[in-house]
C-alpha cells in the first residue's frame, strides 16, 4: 500500500471497514460521511461477475475523490447467485481478475447458504471450489459468505486447498467454527449482529478472537448496528460494530483501531 495514501497505524485512530457494498450513485458521498466519522479505510465487495469491473471502478473513484480515504475492492460469486448464468459466469470474472485491476486485493464474496438456498447446494460447491482456485492462482484473499454451512465450507477448502489468507466475513458462528477458522490462520470479521440484542453467540466470538485475527465491517447497506436499526448501514457507522468488540473485550478503544487497521491491511496484503 501506498505510505502516502495510509498513515501509520501506530498513529492512526481511525476505522477499516473490511466490508461493504457501494452504490455507484451514492458512493463519494457516503465515503465522505465515512471520512467525518473516523473511517478512513474499506473494502468495496462485488457479489457478482456481471458488476465485477464496476465494484473495482467505484472503489477506485472512492480513493481519488476523498482524500484521505482508501477504498480497496473484492470481486466474486455469492453463493445467491451462482446458479444465474450471467451473474454466476467465473469465466467472466476470472477474465476481469486477470488483468489485475488496481486496488483488487480480493476474491469473494464467495461460499455457501444452505439458509436460503437460491442455488442448488451442488452449484454452490463447484462455483465455491472454483472460485478458490482462482484466489489461489492470483494470489487474492478469499472472502467467504458461510450460513448454515460450516461442515461442507470446510470441506471444500480442505479439499481445493486453503488460500494464503482467507476472511470470514460477517461471522455467525459459534466458538467452534470460530476454533476451526483460527485453526488455519484465518481472520474474522465481525458485523453489526454483534450490537444486536440477541446476538449472544457473536458476542462470545468477539470477545474471543485473538487480537491480530479480528476485523471489522458493516455488510452495508445491510445490517445496520443499533442504535441506527431501520435505516440503511453505511460505512461510516462501522465505529458503532467496533466499540461494541471494544466494549466485549474490554480494551482500549484506541488499540482496538490500530489493530484493526493493520489487521485489514495484513489479511489483504495491503
Amino acid at each position: 500500500m501506498d505510505s502516502n495514501i495510509v498513515q501509520d497505524p501506530a498513529e492512526a485512530r481511525y476505522w477499516f471497514d473490511s466490508h461493504c457494498h457501494l452504490d455507484p450513485i451514492t458512493c463519494q458521498d457516503v465515503a465522505q460521511f465515512a471520512k467525518e466519522n473516523s473511517v478512513l479505510g474499506m473494502v468495496v465487495v462485488g457479489t457478482d461477475a456481471q458488476s465485477s469491473r464496476s465494484v473495482i471502478e467505484v472503489a477506485n473513484r472512492v480513493s481519488h475523490s476523498v482524500p484521505g480515504v482508501v477504498a480497496l475492492s473484492s470481486i466474486g460469486v455469492h453463493p445467491h447467485e451462482a446458479a444465474d448464468p450471467q451473474k454466476g459466469d467465473l469465466a467472466l470474472l476470472e477474465t476481469v481478475v486477470a488483468t489485475r485491476p488496481k486496488g483488487l486485493v480480493g476474491l469473494g464474496e464467495c461460499g455457501l447458504d444452505y439458509y436460503y438456498e437460491f442455488s442448488p447446494r451442488l452449484v454452490q460447491i463447484e462455483s465455491f471450489a472454483k472460485q478458490i482456485e482462482i484466489a489461489k492462482k492470483y494470489d487474492l484473499t478469499l472472502v467467504i459468505h458461510t450460513r448454515d454451512a460450516w461442515d461442507d465450507a470446510f470441506s471444500v477448502l480442505d479439499e481445493a486447498g486453503w488460500p494464503d489468507r482467507v476472511v470470514f466475513h460477517c461471522f455467525v458462528g459459534g466458538i467452534a467454527e470460530a476454533r476451526r477458522v483460527l485453526d488455519k490462520g484465518s481472520y474474522i470479521s465481525i458485523s453489526g449482529i454483534v450490537t444486536f440484542k440477541n446476538s449472544a453467540e457473536v458476542k462470545e466470538v468477539a470477545a474471543f478472537v485473538p487480537t491480530e485475527r479480528i476485523l471489522i465491517e458493516t455488510d452495508s447497506p445491510y445490517l445496520t448496528p443499533v442504535p441506527h436499526r431501520g435505516k440503511p448501514n453505511t460505512p461510516g457507522y462501522v465505529s458503532f460494530v467496533g466499540n461494541e468488540v471494544a466494549k466485549l473485550r474490554n480494551c482500549d478503544t484506541s488499540h482496538l483501531q490500530r489493530a484493526i487497521w493493520e489487521n485489514t491491511l495484513r489479511a489483504f496484503n495491503a
